[in-house]
């Protein structure tokens, strides 16, 4: 919208917001979410590919050997997160690569639609970031042109110091 757009954006968004309380779900970016929530929107559902600070910092406080242990990753091992078990995100690469050794554990999440062999998890948006938190590295060779993903800039946002 433009800056003096005020009485046409007024108006689409009133429009809008008599329209998605009737919707079967809404899908939107994390930060929307609760925006929706309290304007009578009741099945919000947060994509994937979008991340919120605040949640994502909150995650740094947890206990990464409580994690290892809640996804079964033995603490000998260094867990080597990959991203989305999807076509054209390099998992094959990444698990390809790392065949030879053993210690460490190729580890993806979400739907599986290549048939990752390996630590999978799909699991829901509290349980990923636990996920995160219980892998060492995050490794990422998508052959798509997908920019700064969700799987490289989480992992990047658990490690750094706040």
């Amino acid at each position: 919208m433009q800056h003096d757009s005020a009485p046409v954006e007024a108006m689409l968004w009133e429009g809008l917001f008599q329209l998605l309380p009737q919707c079967a779900a809404v899908v939107c970016v994390d930060p929307w979410a609760d925006f929706l929530r309290t304007r009578g929107v009741r099945d919000v559902r947060v994509i994937y590919n979008a991340f919120h600070m605040t949640k994502v910092e909150r995650a740094r406080d947890f206990d990464r050997a409580e994690c290892r242990a809640e996804f079964g990753l033995p603490p000998d091992t260094i867990g080597v997160y990959a991203g989305k078990a999807v076509h054209w995100k390099g998992i094959e690469r990444v698990s390809a690569a790392l065949a030879d050794a053993p210690e460490l554990w190729v580890i993806t999440s979400g739907s599986n639609t290549i048939g990752f062999d390996g630590a999978h998890f799909d699991v829901e948006r509290e349980r990923y970031l636990r996920l995160l938190c219980a892998c060492d590295v995050g490794v990422f060779l998508p052959r798509m042109r997908e920019g700064w993903s969700r799987c490289a800039a989480e992992p990047c946002c658990l490690a750094c110091p706040a």
